[in-house]
C-alpha cells in the first residue's frame, strides 16, 4: 500500500504541470528546434493580429563560453492581407518551454519592429498561416453583435 502512496505526489505535480504543456500549439519541429505559439494570445489589434511564439531549442544556445537561453517567448504581430510580420519583443528563459530563469528581455529597435514581408518556407510563414487561416476562420464564424445560433 505503500508503493502507490509514494506515486501519488508525482501524479499530483504532473496533473499540476498539465495545464502548461497545453498552453503551447506545436507549428514545427525538427531534431534541434521547435516553434510553439500561444493561441489564447492571439488578439485583432487594427490591422494587425498579435500573438506570442515560443522557439524551443534542444540545446542550450551558447557562445562556447556563455550560455543564452534555451527557450525564446517573442510577442509579435502580423498583417494578414500584407503578409508582413513584426518583432515587438522577446524574453529568453534557460529552461525548455518558457520556464526557469529569465535571463534577459529585449525590446526591438524601431527598424527591428518595423513590419517585414514573409519570406517563403520559414518559420515566419507557418505563423501567418496559423494565425491569419484559424483565427480569421473563428472570427468570421461568430460576426460581431449577432448571437450564435441555437442548435
Amino acid at each position: 500500500m505503500a508503493t502507490p502512496l509514494r506515486a501519488l505526489p508525482l501524479l499530483l505535480l504532473l496533473l499540476l504541470a498539465a495545464p502548461a504543456f497545453g498552453a503551447w500549439e506545436e507549428l514545427r519541429r525538427n531534431q534541434s528546434v521547435a516553434l510553439l505559439i500561444d493561441p489564447q494570445s492571439i488578439r485583432s489589434d487594427g490591422d494587425a493580429t498579435t500573438f506570442r511564439y515560443l522557439v524551443d531549442f534542444r540545446e542550450a544556445q551558447t557562445d562556447n563560453k556563455v550560455t543564452f537561453f534555451r527557450s525564446l517567448i517573442t510577442n509579435a504581430a502580423i498583417r494578414c492581407k500584407e503578409r508582413m510580420i513584426a518583432v515587438r519583443g522577446s524574453e529568453g528563459y534557460a529552461g525548455n518551454t518558457g520556464k526557469g530563469t529569465l535571463l534577459g528581455a529585449t525590446a526591438p529597435t524601431p527598424a527591428e519592429a518595423a513590419f517585414k514581408s514573409l519570406e517563403k518556407g520559414t518559420s515566419d510563414e507557418d505563423l501567418w498561416k496559423r494565425v491569419c487561416t484559424k483565427h480569421a476562420g473563428k472570427a468570421a464564424a461568430k460576426p460581431a453583435g449577432k448571437p450564435a445560433p441555437k442548435k
